[in-house]
Order: C-alpha cells, then structure tokens, then sequence
C-alpha cells in the first residue's frame, strides 16, 4: 500500500472543507471564541470527512474498475480489505474524539457518520442523494454547534442554509452529468436564487443575535460558498462519483 495512493484515496486537499463547516460552527456558538476542546470537533470532523471518502471509493470498487481503473483501489495500490479497515478506524477515531469533547457531540457524530455510511453504500444514485448529502454537511455544522453552551433557535440557521445549498448544489451536478427536464432544472436553479435571498438578511439578524460583526460573518460565508463552487466536496462523499 503507498502513502501517496492513501492520501489521493481519504482527498485530503477537500478535507479543510470539513473543518470549516465546524469551526463556522463553534464560532458561531461562542461569538468568535475558541476554545483547546474545541479543536477536538475539527479533528472529530476530519475523521469522519476522510473516512466517508474512503467508504466512497470502496463501495464504488466494482463501477470504478470499469469507469475509473486508475483511483487507488481498482488500480490494486490499495486492497478493498485495507481500505475497509482504514475506513472503519477512522470512523472510530471521529467517534471518539466526539464523545472525548461531550455526549451531544458524540449524538451528533454518531448521526453524520450514519448519514455517511448511508449515502456511500445506498443512498448515492437514489433521489434521496441529495438529501443526504444535504444533511451530511448541516450535521458538520451542527458538530460545531455542540460547543454553544445552551441552544437557541437561530444558531440553526447556518446548519438549514448550508444543508440547503448542498441540496440543491448536489442535484443542479446531477443535472449536468445526466441530463433533466427543463422543469427540473429551473425548479433547481429557483431553489438557489431564493435561497440567496434568504441568505443575506438571515445572516444579518443571526450577527446581531450572536453580536457578532455581520460584515465579516457574511464574507466568510461568500468566501465558503466560492470554495464550494470551484468544486470542494460535501463531508462524506464524493459528488463526482
């Protein structure tokens, strides 16, 4: 097994995609304060983005030996039974650096790493996609949530917005490898502009709920949305798979 076939396997360039999604998170829940423990979440996050990568590619061995004969397991530069362990202690290890920070984040871990292993194994070609890959990332953010010392209503917000977009990115990609109606295009391409209206002024009223600075928080958001268009993948999987 080589390294560097490992790391083309986990996508560790997408991986800081992940730790975004949580760190917006645990800023969000603590007004820009961080936090040693908290770091544990990113870590949480990572592991099971990674993990969910390699579960992607495993359970697409047989398709990939046809379409992709060159991705690390078809190629023979990783064994299925390797990647399925590597994949297995990573998920482990996500798990456990959840439970290390508090059991709501052990919950919330627990359902992304689900939600993960659903999506790889069953749910990818199947119109519930999607949507799980919608939750895939809201789950992220709300792992980053998990540091707020008591829940309120519009910390889930930025979970909604961003599993939202992912939704509708994910099948506006699917749109453009397989085709659609015309119907559905635009009912897509609708979902997003209001969407972007919405965007906005919610992000406004939840700077001034969480007294954060509105401004910076809605650049960091057009600068996260920007990474995502030139083609980052949601935590879990692998859209072009």
């Amino acid at each position: 097994m080589k390294f560097r076939a490992l790391l083309r396997l986990a996508r560790i360039p997408n991986v800081f995609t992940a730790f975004a999604n949580v760190l917006a998170g645990v800023s969000l829940a603590r007004a820009g304060v961080f936090t040693r423990d908290d770091f544990a979440l990113a870590g949480a996050s990572g592991a099971l983005y990674t993990a969910g990568m390699i579960w992607n590619d495993y359970y697409d061995r047989f398709v990939d030996a046809q379409e992709r004969p060159d991705r690390p397991i078809p190629s023979g530069e990783i064994s299925p039974p390797a990647a399925a362990a590597i994949g297995g202690v990573l998920l482990a290890f996500g798990l456990a650096l959840a439970a290390w920070h508090g059991g709501w984040a052990l919950i919330v871990a627990f359902l992304l790493a689900a939600t993960i292993l659903l999506y790889d194994a069953w749910l990818k070609n199947t119109w519930f996609g999607p949507v799980a890959m919608g939750l895939c990332r809201a789950l992220n953010v709300t792992l980053g949530l998990c540091a707020a010392l008591r829940f309120e209503f519009w910390l889930w917000l930025l979970p909604l917005l961003l599993g939202t977009f992912t939704l509708l990115i994910t099948q506006l990609s699917r749109f453009e490898v397989a085709g659609t109606v015309p119907e559905r295009l635009r009912w897509t391409v609708n979902g997003l502009g209001l969407l972007g209206l919405f965007v906005l002024p919610a992000l406004i009223w939840v700077a001034l709920e969480a007294r954060a600075d509105a401004l910076s928080l809605c650049v960091a958001l057009a600068a996260y949305v920007f990474l995502l268009w030139r083609g980052s993948s949601p935590p879990g999987a692998n859209p072009q798979a």
